[in-house]
């Protein structure tokens, strides 16, 4: 029996990325080499090139907002296995990049067709919270939590943190508004991985980024020292509100300090 031809209209960006695949495997191939160990070995000698220059520029567009990334981290390529395990277990996916604050390393992927350059300005963020806890006297940041609220609301302003300061550079725009909130705690595990992931960091950057954008570096340390607790988890546009207005409170008192006292 004979079968008609099915038309198949592919998008010109998917033909383009798996005729570039195609390519690419074919070369190793023939080659004979290993795709993983040439990623690696690329990898790490544009970061060791670019990583520096990289900081720099960075710390020149958050001048004004006193956020300085002082302290280089060390950066390898290829994901300990624990992190890949942790993060497929929550989100469906494999990550693209890890900071551990106890060692101050930033983990980038050895997987193909990965900008690096955006997933090492999210991960400097991390970072950059981390030296910046440090510096104040208070230890890596973030530490582990007692509980998954205190959990939640820690992952919310870490990665907020971490997205603000990659987005801020690379101007990738959000269209996050607080009707995406979840109505209850609760449904903020009864999503989804797509969605808890959507939540979690571009909802994160929704909540800290006009605290950072009118206070830079205090409003920073602010929230790091007053993380969403369980309630404010139920209405996260009042913690922002409130989180605002305490800082305006404090800016005013200590005006008020210089000037008449």
């Amino acid at each position: 029996m004979n079968s008609l031809p099915i038309k198949m209209n592919l998008p010109k960006k998917f033909i383009r990325f798996i005729s570039i695949a195609a390519i690419t495997l074919s070369g190793y191939l023939i080659s004979g080499t290993s795709p993983r160990t040439d990623i690696i070995k690329d990898r790490t000698a544009y970061i060791g090139e670019n990583l520096e220059s990289i900081i720099h520029l960075q710390n020149e567009k958050f001048e004004s907002l006193r956020i300085e990334q002082s302290r280089i981290p060390s950066v390898k390529v290829g994901i300990p296995k624990s992190y890949i395990e942790k993060t497929y277990k929550e989100y469906g996916t494999r990550p693209l990049g890890v900071y551990n604050p106890s060692t101050n390393t930033i983990f980038i992927t050895d997987y193909p067709f990965v900008n690096i350059n955006t997933v090492l300005k999210h991960e400097l963020g991390h970072s950059y919270a981390d030296s910046l806890s440090e510096s104040l006297g208070n230890g890596n940041w973030p530490l582990a939590c007692k509980d998954k609220y205190s959990e939640l609301g820690l992952r919310l302003v870490s990665e907020g943190i971490a997205e603000f300061i990659e987005t801020e550079v690379t101007g990738r725009k959000s269209n996050f508004k607080d009707s995406a909130w979840p109505r209850s705690t609760e449904n903020f595990w009864n999503r989804d991985s797509t969605l808890k992931k959507y939540l979690i960091y571009d909802g994160g950057r929704h909540l800290v980024g006009d605290v950072i954008r009118e206070y830079g570096r205090e409003g920073i340390i602010y929230l790091m020292d007053n993380l969403p607790t369980k309630e404010d988890l139920s209405d996260l546009p009042s913690y922002k509100s409130r989180v605002l207005e305490e800082l305006s409170n404090r800016n005013a008192r200590l005006l008020y300090q210089l000037r008449y006292q």
